[in-house]
């Protein structure tokens, strides 16, 4: 696990302040692709499946459902590794 950028923090920080914009929706959607380039892979898929629970019409859901299938191999590989 590494640290996290200062720009997740501030997507984070819009988030929290402004549940009902259309910017935290951006912002969440932003933090699940940062996780993602982070290698951050179950991070990145819960966030994923976060947004997607709140934002089914966003324009990039179904972007995030695509990335959520994609990673969720390497999640389950990288989980098997741990037993």
């Amino acid at each position: 696990t590494c640290a996290l950028p200062i720009w997740v923090k501030a997507f984070q920080a819009v988030v929290d302040r402004y549940p009902d914009s259309s910017r935290a929706s951006d912002a969440m959607y932003m933090i699940s692709f940062e996780y993602q380039k982070l290698k951050e892979n179950a991070k990145a898929v819960a966030a994923y499946q976060a947004f997607v629970k709140q934002n089914p019409d966003h324009e990039n859901t179904s972007k995030a459902k695509t990335r959520i299938a994609e990673l969720r191999p390497a999640v389950a590989t990288k989980n098997a590794k741990k037993k």
